[in-house]
């Protein structure tokens, strides 16, 4: 979703600054405010008419972020690339298959 978001960045040494949305495992006192839009929003406004690759690293979120690609931005990706963990990955896979030979 749109909006203001507080990011809190990871208190392990070995995430190397990474962190997340969520208080776990992070330094709760190590935050910042971000502007968030939804990929098909940023598309638009970029003006973007295809996608040769796209890399999703949203940690168990895939899910929810490429299913809210709008349908007529998603079919002019030709591949995307990212992580399973478990999540909904059978549904992902499913929805996917409309648009590409898995």
């Amino acid at each position: 979703k749109e909006g203001c978001y507080t990011y809190y960045f990871s208190n392990i040494p070995a995430d190397f600054g990474g962190g997340g949305f969520k208080k776990i495992k992070c330094n709760k006192n190590k935050k910042i405010k971000l502007l968030v839009t939804t990929i098909g929003k940023f598309i638009r406004e970029a003006k973007i008419k295809k996608i040769d690759i796209l890399k999703i690293d949203t940690e168990g979120m895939e899910f929810d972020i490429i299913t809210a690609i709008p349908r007529n931005i998603l079919k002019h990706v030709k591949f995307i690339t990212g992580e399973c963990h478990g999540i909904r990955d059978l549904e992902l896979f499913l929805y996917l298959s409309e648009f590409f030979n898995l």
